[in-house]
């Protein structure tokens, strides 16, 4: 995922609309590029749908947390040092500590995605959604319903640039682009 180091970062991911509201494209246009809509706290997507952010922080420690919960420790190994003398060692090429750390980092990337997805987005499926849903993912919880809500709202092709949106942590506004211009002048 992106950090950002600098406020011009999020706003070149930010493209706002020719009408302030959504993005109508044209006939012979090209493909619209999916964007945070500042005046209305929006990202829209590729195909010019409205997802609304909820602006809420996401703090990077509980997003730590999250991404290490159930990482696999390195097994240690008993060498023999000069023939006779035994010693512990680390062994982080050991195929079955390999292949639980490549289970931990899927399921890490997934339990991320569900966090930011949740937290940074506003609203929840409606019933008829859910009732959908149930059929196919019978024990899924209330925060797993809106997370696959959100991933049915969001275009493949948008996941990236969603998950960076939420991740700027602030949805720039109108009136704080216009301060920083003041600064920047």
């Amino acid at each position: 995922m992106t950090e950002f180091s600098d406020f011009s970062q999020i706003l070149e991911m930010t493209q706002p609309s020719s009408n302030g509201h959504e993005v109508v494209p044209d006939q012979g246009a090209t493909p619209q590029v999916a964007h945070i809509d500042v005046d209305r706290g929006v990202f829209v997507t590729s195909r010019g749908e409205d997802i609304e952010l909820s602006g809420k922080r996401i703090s990077s420690l509980m997003l730590e947390r999250l991404v290490n919960e159930g990482k696999p420790r390195i097994p240690m190994k008993e060498v023999l040092i000069l023939g006779k003398h035994k010693q512990m060692e680390a062994a982080p090429n050991d195929p079955g500590y390999l292949a639980m750390l490549a289970e931990w980092e899927s399921n890490q990337k997934i339990a991320t995605l569900i966090y930011v997805f949740t937290i940074g987005v506003k609203g929840k499926p409606d019933a008829e959604f859910v009732e959908e849903q149930r059929a196919f993912f019978p024990d899924a919880s209330d925060v797993m319903m809106k997370y696959l809500y959100v991933c049915s709202l969001v275009p493949d092709e948008d996941i990236d640039k969603l998950t960076e949106a939420i991740m700027g942590q602030f949805l720039p506004t109108a009136k704080g682009i216009e301060e920083a211009g003041k600064f920047t002048a």
